[in-house]
């Protein structure tokens, strides 16, 4: 195994200023996989920690600073610490490929792609953290559009804008733990032109965004398999480097602690985390997936349909968990090798509304995180098909999405369902001057001074809101029960590592899948039940 150069944690964690020098190791996904989370509780200073583990016959072989993590060769489970957790596996959310042919972008024209070019086809202020298997950022339809650091210095070995990444020119691939983050898979790829094919070029296909900065955040590996750490590291690497939207087309493993923290991470500083529900027609408000289950402000869950108003076959749903869907069925988009691919999944229906979230952010640069959330949510077309299915009963319209930002004062989401028990951020769009918020029937919900709802019981009512003399209601806040969880690490008590599970066991050995990989094949062991 090769050893990569040494490096200093010289962040404090939890405002404790320590110095410690260290070696770590390049590893596998499987070898990465048998490493321990560490999360230190406050003011416990590292060194400290580094020399307890230690003594315990654990030896700290890296760290996620901004999170307070120390990663551990051994399993243990020291009172200093927060919690402790294994360092899961997590996939990509496609299924196999299918042929390919000429004129193939049907998929992305349901979403009304074309109607909203006629009002803007993108910017390049906006950037889009693709966490995925990386990128081949050498595709001539994708090469004007990645993301390129414009105080690094390629290939000089210095790290010249001094954020810790030596010749992170585009972006990083956390899989191995060096500066080329190019596509070994092709699913990035895939998932980055129907984001940002770059348009009217003459070439290929055009993207949701004729324009925008896509950067490369690879923590998947050439089988399409990560480990929890690189996915946290990942995350905040593209939070620290300037993404404002992170498109997550991955999922299956346990609940992570890690993670959960690595995406508030993320909220805490007004960054949209795009992702795929996941692809086992499972009703994730019963069996959570993560990372989409997370109760985060800045999280959209995305379930991909293959016909108006119908959900695909392998699409999980959710009535609550599931904010909206998007085409997910026969995908065309970019592969590497300058080549085009169909590709099924609900990893291809969460770059559409990750797409259209790029669009908007460019189109109206001023809106904050929950407005873009919201407008999102709000912007969709409603099927009765999609009742107690998707969370606010439609999917994905591009057109809308930009269109109703040139109205006046809005709330939005306009229609939605809660479970009891749970809150919504509502928004205030173009309001004249401050909002009284209320709710129409205050035994189902209630509403603050700030347009948070709770929902109280089950019931149908709305919100309504006044300012300057105006008055705006949602169509419809419905509040449900939320059925008992049954998914996989929901809950775990501090400090305790979570029992390995039949489901988490079959993620590392039992999946089967046909999987395509570039122009050849490559089999992958995957449990269809599982798929992802």
């Amino acid at each position: 195994m090769k050893t990569v150069p040494c490096f200093s944690i010289a962040k404090p964690i939890q405002g404790v200023a320590t110095v410690i020098a260290m070696t770590f190791f390049a590893a596998s996904s499987a070898e990465a996989a048998s490493r321990y989370l560490v999360k230190l509780k406050p003011q416990v200073q590292t060194l400290a920690a580094v020399s307890h583990l230690q003594l315990m016959g654990a030896q700290v072989v890296d760290e996620i600073p901004e999170l307070g993590i120390v990663i551990t060769d051994q399993k243990v489970a020291p009172s200093f610490a927060e919690y402790v957790e294994e360092n899961a596996l997590w996939y990509t959310t496609d299924i196999a490929a299918n042929d390919e042919g000429l004129s193939k972008m049907t998929a992305q024209v349901r979403a009304k792609i074309q109607e909203g070019w006629n009002i803007f086809t993108g910017s390049r202020d906006v950037i889009v953290g693709v966490v995925d298997t990386g990128i081949d950022f050498n595709h001539p339809d994708l090469i004007a559009n990645i993301y390129s650091n414009p105080r690094e210095i390629a290939d000089d070995g210095i790290d010249n804008d001094g954020n810790g990444f030596v010749d992170d020119v585009h972006g990083w691939n956390f899989a191995s733990n060096k500066a080329d983050p190019m596509d070994d898979n092709m699913h990035g790829t895939h998932v980055s032109g129907i984001i940002g094919a770059e348009g009217n070029n003459g070439i290929g296909i055009a993207g949701v965004n004729w324009k925008v900065r896509l950067m490369p955040l690879k923590f998947l590996t050439a089988q399409g398999s990560g480990t929890t750490d690189a996915a946290a590291k990942a995350i905040i690497y593209g939070v620290n480097n300037g993404a404002k939207i992170l498109n997550n087309s991955w999922g299956g493993g346990p609940a992570s602690k890690v993670l959960e923290d690595a995406i508030r991470y993320a909220s805490d500083r007004g960054v949209l985390f795009l992702a795929a529900a996941g692809n086992s027609s499972a009703n994730v408000d019963s069996k959570t997936f993560y990372p989409s289950g997370y109760n985060l402000p800045n999280i959209i869950s995305v379930g991909s349909t293959e016909n108006y108003g119908k959900l695909s076959k392998f699409s999980n749903y959710g009535g609550i968990g599931v904010h909206l869907a998007a085409p997910g069925t026969d995908v065309y988009s970019t592969v590497p090798g300058a080549a085009y691919k169909k590709l099924s999944g609900t990893s291809m229906a969460a770059p559409v509304v990750t797409g259209a979230a790029a669009l908007l952010w460019g189109y109206k640069p001023n809106l904050s995180m929950m407005e873009l959330k919201n407008a999102l949510i709000n912007g969709v077309t409603a099927y009765a098909g999609y009742e107690g299915k998707i969370a606010s009963g439609g999917e994905i319209d591009i057109e809308r999405v930009l269109a109703q930002t040139d109205g006046g004062f809005q709330i939005w989401p306009g229609r939605m369902s809660v479970a009891v028990g749970s809150t919504l951020q509502m928004t205030a769009y173009r309001a004249p001057s401050s909002v009284q918020w209320s709710v129409v029937d205050g035994t189902l919900a209630k509403v603050d001074a700030n347009g948070l709802v709770t929902a109280i019981k089950e019931g149908t009512t709305t919100v309504q809101a006044v300012s300057g003399g105006q008055t705006v209601r949602s169509s419809s806040l419905k509040l449900v029960q939320k059925p008992s969880s049954s998914g996989p690490g929901c809950s775990r008590t501090s400090s305790q590592f979570p029992l390995a599970s039949a489901e988490t066991a079959s993620h590392l050995f039992g999946m089967l899948l046909p999987y395509f990989v570039g122009v050849g094949f490559q089999i992958r062991a995957r449990r269809k039940k599982d798929r992802v």
